[in-house]
Order: C-alpha cells, then sequence, then structure tokens
C-alpha cells in the first residue's frame, strides 16, 4: 500500500536501540512510500529533533542514554511538539503500567514487540487521516 503520489512524503523519526528493528522499519515504511530517519536512543532523538521535522514519532520506552519515557516528557514539555507518536515495548506489561506511563507522558499509542507491521501501517494511516498535527 504506498503513499499516494499527490501527498507529500509522510516523514517517521524511528527511535530504538535495536539496530536490526530499526533497518526493518526503515526498509519496510520506505517501501510503503515514507521517508524515515533513525536514532539508537532519545538523546540522539533530540539532537535530530531540534534540526528537522517530522510527521510521526515512532519510540521504544527501554532504551540506554534516555529511554522512551523521558523522550517522551522532553517532546511534550520542553519541546512543546505535538507530533503523533507511538510507542513500542518488548514488555508484556504493555496492558498495564508501562501503557499508563507512556500515554501519561503523552503517547498517542502503545504497540508491543515484536511489531506487527500491518497494525503500524493501521495506526499511521489513522494519523494521517484524522490530520493529527505533526511536526512539519
Amino acid at each position: 500500500m504506498a503513499m499516494p503520489e499527490t501527498n507529500y512524503q509522510r516523514r517517521i523519526l524511528i527511535i530504538d536501540d535495536d539496530a536490526n528493528l530499526r533497518d526493518i522499519l526503515v526498509v519496510s515504511l520506505e517501501e510503503e512510500g515514507y521517508e524515515t530517519v533513525s536514532a539508537e536512543n532519545g538523546a540522539a532523538a533530540i539532537a535530530i529533533l531540534e534540526r528537522e521535522a517530522f510527521d510521526v514519532v515512532l519510540v521504544d520506552l527501554v532504551m540506554p542514554k534516555m529511554d522512551g519515557l523521558r523522550f517522551l516528557r522532553w517532546l511534550r514539555g520542553e519541546h512543546k511538539s505535538r507530533v503523533p507518536t507511538l510507542v513500542f515495548t518488548g514488555s508484556l506489561d504493555v496492558r498495564g503500567e508501562l501503557e499508563k506511563d507512556a500515554l501519561s507522558a503523552g503517547a498517542d499509542g502503545v504497540l508491543l514487540k515484536p511489531v506487527d507491521f500491518p497494525v503500524l501501517l493501521a495506526a499511521l494511516a489513522r494519523f494521517f487521516e484524522a490530520g493529527a498535527p505533526g511536526g512539519r
């Protein structure tokens, strides 16, 4: 399901310390017509967001240097961004405390790892169909 050519290319920032997952998401999302940029943790993502804008951010919850919750608090607080953000985690607690913490920190949704690509694409489509405010 490629993006319609009449739309500008949607930009997605992928933040995860797992290089293999980042690579898979980059290739898969670019095959769907998205432009992607990736970062290995929240601190690296901040440096990117200070100079570039994105339509959606995908962020892992558990990472070194700066985890997903701290990143979300920075994004919604100091950066004052409303860019739609999906968090993903390998934790089985996704329906418990981690999900509540992520949503309280400003996430727009939570996905369980391994990432179910059709579910991710559906979530992205909902953001864009709803005209969710992005960073651009």
